[in-house]
Parts: C-alpha cells; sequence; structure tokens
C-alpha cells in the first residue's frame, strides 16, 4: 500500500469553483510525497520531481524533504526520489535511491544529474511508470 502525502495549503481565492481552480497558499513545508510499506513489510518512502530540463538539481528536494527521507532511511525504508526528465525531447524516468540523491556532488562532481548519470536508474515506462522495479515492489 502506497499512500500520496497530501500538501498542506489554504484557499485564498476560488477562481472557478466549476473546474475547481483556485489560488492557494502553503501552509507548512512539504514531506516526501509518497509513504508506504510494500507486502511483506518493506517501508517505502520517496519524493516526485520533474523537470523539462534535460537535468536535475539535488535542491529540488527541500531540506524538509531531505530530513523525513533521511529519518525514514535511517529506520530501515527504502528511500528515494523518484524523478522524471522531459528536456531535449525526450522523456526519461529513473527512481534514485536517496542516498544517491544525497550525495550528487560526491558522486557525479556535481549537484545536478542528467541522463547519463541517471541511466543506472533508469525505470520501464510504457502506459504507466514502473518506479516499483527499482525498489523491489512488484509491477503490474
Amino acid at each position: 500500500m502506497l499512500v500520496k502525502m497530501p500538501e498542506p495549503f489554504r484557499v485564498i481565492r476560488n477562481t472557478d469553483r466549476g473546474c475547481g481552480r483556485a489560488q492557494v497558499q502553503f501552509t507548512a513545508r512539504a514531506q516526501p510525497d509518497f509513504i508506504g510499506c510494500l507486502a511483506g513489510g518493506r517501508m517505502v518512502v520517496f519524493e516526485a520531481k520533474h523537470t523539462a530540463q534535460a537535468q536535475i538539481k539535488q535542491d529540488a528536494v527541500t531540506p524538509t524533504q531531505a530530513r523525513a527521507l533521511d529519518a525514514y532511511a535511517q529506520m530501515g525504508a527504502w528511500a528515494g526520489v523518484c524523478c522524471q526528465l522531459s528536456g531535449g525531447g525526450e522523456v526519461t524516468s529513473y527512481m534514485v535511491p536517496w542516498q544517491v540523491w544525497k550525495n550528487m556532488k560526491t558522486i557525479f562532481g556535481k549537484k545536478s544529474a542528467g541522463r547519463e548519470e541517471l541511466r543506472p536508474f533508469k525505470v520501464r515506462t510504457g502506459a504507466v511508470v514502473y518506479f516499483g522495479d527499482a525498489i523491489g515492489g512488484e509491477s503490474k
């Protein structure tokens, strides 16, 4: 079971009630996007990021999200960042283990990563993105 964590916000002004559009203000720092448990009891926590660029910056993960990912990882959870790059006319998806993401500077020599650096973490895509393959979960 994997649960999408809601972003804490308040509505400032409804702009189109019929379409559910509104101006909102975030009321707290966001936690990781998904927290759950795989069959067998393995905890999983990850943050989801997307960029229209060919590189993604390490600081796309906020300090609050980083602290949460660290805490879950220290308790034995699989922690990571699922990210998608759509720059350069190609859309690719990756599931990057948290220890790799947080140590980008040491591992890649810079605080960002592109397709070449992320290649080992690429996940299958089709009608769905198979992030579960990267963490040992079932992808059906």
